[in-house]
């Protein structure tokens, strides 16, 4: 393969493909990253089993979501319904999930220094971190929750019944 450099949208796929054939791998902004990570109390813990994750984002004071690239996130809504802080991107559904500034921040994607600076600021003030953990958490509870959503399938499913009478 010679010294061909890939691409890839995630470290996590990169590392897939590393460990399935020796190439030599270039993951941008990972040493960006890496420096992002070494000036504040932040703890990579590469890919782990969804037990684990839950465990991790339990065990957490900061649910971070730097992705670049996704619909949902799950990971947004399972930190929200344990009460967690969070810090992430304007990803997919995110601004409709988070209100910046109440129940988590929200910067742009792939823009580092907004990132780090968010990162900061919910890690250096305990008095937000509580706000918005309890503001998610309300979020979810309003929103998210199995029993919202089992409520609003019941009532969309009596629409539909009684339309069709």
């Amino acid at each position: 393969m010679g010294n061909k450099e890939h691409h890839f949208r995630t470290p996590i796929d990169a590392a897939r493909l590393e460990i399935e054939k020796e190439i030599p791998i270039r993951i941008p902004g990972l040493e960006t990253l890496r420096g992002v990570a070494r000036s504040l109390p932040v703890h990579f813990h590469g890919e782990v089993s969804p037990a684990e994750a839950l465990a991790h984002v339990v065990a957490a004071d900061v649910v971070v979501c730097p992705s670049r690239d996704e619909t949902g996130p799950l990971a947004v809504m399972e930190a929200m319904g344990f009460g967690k802080p969070i810090v992430s991107t304007s990803v997919g559904a995110v601004p409709e999930l988070l209100d910046d500034g109440v129940s988590g921040l929200v910067v742009e994607p792939g823009e580092v220094p907004p990132l780090k600076a968010a990162l900061k600021r919910m890690i250096t003030d305990a008095g937000l971190r509580a706000r918005c953990g309890q503001a998610a958490r309300r979020s979810f509870d309003e929103r998210l929750s199995s029993e919202r959503y089992g409520r609003s399938m019941a009532a969309r499913i009596e629409r539909a019944i009684a339309s069709r009478r």
